[in-house]
């Protein structure tokens, strides 16, 4: 799993139940996934859909995203914002007509790179998952909040609807706890395993799909966590799917078309609560 922003990858996983399905292998040998024995089968998928690491050096990639996205996909879909970064008036007027299109913005860090990396689990987190974009791990609590309050604040000064949502880079939060999260102006908060709703206490755990692969054994561990999340997923547990700016053009593209070709409904963050 992993996770690419301006050229650095990081983290991601993946899911939706089996129904007898065979491993299959595409004709250029570049992806490998799980096909369902019939059509019906597979257009039974709930899912929430969002691209990460929105930001002015991505933007023509997102919009390339949006355009080949299956109708039924681009309901609720939930663009992963960051802010501290040299944005344009033009890149806001983007921004300005994704929102008034009916996508949702959502707050994702402030610059999507950590400042350093230090502690063990940090180390360990950035050799195995987010190599050095897990912002809010190089950061201690005070400065998380900052930061969170901060990125909420952006939109509104570039008359924007200030979001509901947040997500982390790499969907580390950091040594923050509920309490802290209820100081910040967000409502939801999706994390590697789960989404919160803050103002209640109460959260979802969902499977989460990614599709990020630009390494061969990161291919491969994502095939296989694929393959486990989807054999967790079900109605109860609509599917998230997490989209990164280069997915397309890394290994597991064919896999990423198959899985939103799979989806007739999608839900967002409010969805799963009510």
């Amino acid at each position: 799993m992993l996770h690419r922003i301006g050229g650095k990858p990081s983290q991601v996983a993946l899911l939706k139940p089996l129904h007898h399905s065979t491993m299959t292998t595409s004709p250029d040998g570049n992806s490998c996934f799980l096909e369902p024995p019939n059509e019906q089968s597979c257009r039974t998928l709930q899912a929430v859909i969002s691209i990460h690491d929105v930001t002015p050096a991505t933007l023509c990639h997102v919009r390339n995203i949006i355009d080949r996205l299956p109708d039924v996909c681009r309901k609720n879909l939930i663009l992963l914002v960051v802010p501290g970064l040299a944005w344009q008036d033009d890149d806001i007027k983007q921004l300005n007509e994704w929102q008034q299109q009916g996508h949702l913005l959502a707050g994702h860090g402030w610059t999507h790179e950590a400042r350093h990396v230090q502690g063990w689990r940090h180390r360990l987190h950035s050799l195995l998952i987010s190599r050095t974009a897990a912002e809010h791990l190089s950061l201690p609590r005070d400065d998380i909040i900052d930061l969170m309050q901060r990125n909420h604040s952006w939109f509104g000064i570039h008359n924007l609807a200030p979001p509901d949502y947040y997500v982390p880079p790499a969907w580390a939060l950091g040594p923050v706890t509920m309490d802290d999260l209820a100081s910040t102006p967000y409502e939801y908060i999706e994390l590697t395993s789960e989404v919160r709703r803050i103002s209640t206490s109460s959260f979802r755990m969902l499977p989460l799909a990614g599709f990020e692969a630009d390494q061969s054994l990161r291919k491969w561990s994502l095939v296989v966590s694929n393959l486990a999340n989807r054999l967790i997923s079900g109605a109860a547990r609509p599917l998230r799917i997490a989209i990164h700016p280069y997915d397309f053009t890394y290994l597991l593209s064919s896999d990423l078309q198959t899985f939103l070709e799979m989806v007739d409904e999608t839900l967002d963050y409010h969805d799963l609560f009510d």
